[in-house]
């Protein structure tokens, strides 16, 4: 699998941009196309011809009236690369940045030679290299507040008290500096009283990023990370490890966190 995605427009998507994608160089897609040049530069690298299926989803009645179409569409989204990366072990090529330009995000210049290395391997004129995937977090056997939820073992909550310049958290010192500064971590937050998850992500900055995270949703909230250790400092893996989260919350309850798409904070 290349990439999975979502889209409003189908007619519009297909007739437009991706089916530009076997005829059309990659430096024909304007710079608010990132997944198109993605692929457009792995059909160069290998020679690759696409063929795009598509599913018309719907929600049947059931989409949380709090969410838009659009929210409700990525969660699904998020919830598809999960279950392809349950099934092939690995992410699909072109998402979570898995595919991506060894200086930067800048493409080739024109006349450049394109392709991908293996990772560890750099090859001479071939400036993109596809990372190798993290193993996806197993389906979901405990409810989403509890400390063993996703395969992961999260810290208790911790509950924010207070607003503004005299917001505080309730988590015990220990777990704090357990997941200090220099530890990446998921965090998911979750209201304190009925448990409703209303955000994951990541932190590259441990439990104090986390923190700040979950500080900024309005409202009641509640906090637990899950430190991370080896290859999870990587970006790709911790975007990849996020929409596992998304993806797995949305098997469970049918669709994403309340506030995932509603309120995307910076890690």
């Amino acid at each position: 699998m290349v990439y999975i995605g979502e889209c409003s427009d189908l007619s519009k998507r297909i007739l437009g941009t991706w089916a530009r994608l076997n005829r059309r160089p990659a430096r024909d897609f304007s710079s608010t196309k990132h997944a198109a040049r993605r692929l457009a530069h792995l059909r160069e690298a290998y020679g690759l011809e696409y063929e795009i299926s598509f599913y018309a989803a719907h929600h049947e009645g059931r989409r949380d009236p709090r969410l838009s179409e659009a929210q409700w569409r990525k969660g699904l989204e998020s919830r598809l690369l999960w279950e392809y990366r349950l099934e092939a072990r690995m992410s699909s090529v072109a998402n979570h940045r898995r595919s991506t330009v060894r200086e930067g995000e800048q493409l080739a210049g024109e006349g450049s030679k394109v392709g991908f290395s293996e990772v560890g391997v750099p090859e001479v004129g071939f400036p993109y290299r596809i990372r190798p995937s993290s193993t996806p977090l197993p389906r979901p056997e405990r409810e989403p507040h509890s400390e063993l939820w996703m395969g992961k073992r999260w810290t208790s909550l911790a509950s924010c008290k207070g607003t503004g310049q005299g917001m505080s958290w309730s988590a015990a010192g220990k777990e704090l500096r357990e997941s200090g500064n220099g530890t990446p971590v998921l965090y998911k937050v979750l209201h304190p009283n009925t448990h409703e998850l209303l955000q994951v992500g990541y932190s590259r900055r441990g439990s104090g990023g986390a923190l700040a995270a979950a500080s900024r949703l309005a409202g009641e909230k509640a906090v637990a990370w899950a430190p991370l250790t080896g290859a999870g400092r990587q970006e790709h893996v911790l975007q990849e490890l996020k929409d596992d989260l998304i993806g797995g919350y949305f098997y469970q309850m049918g669709k994403p966190p309340a506030r995932q798409f509603s309120a995307e904070l910076s890690p």
